[in-house]
């Protein structure tokens, strides 16, 4: 995206568990694609 407004997702390989009630996680970005 162009601006902070922009949305964006994550798709993971390991769920979180049901009863988490704060998940934390750290993504590495491959690419910052088309837009970035």
């Amino acid at each position: 995206g162009k601006t902070h407004k922009d949305a964006a997702s994550v798709r993971s390989d390991y769920p979180i568990p049901p009863l988490t009630g704060i998940y934390y996680f750290e993504v590495k970005i491959l690419s910052k694609g088309r837009d970035g």
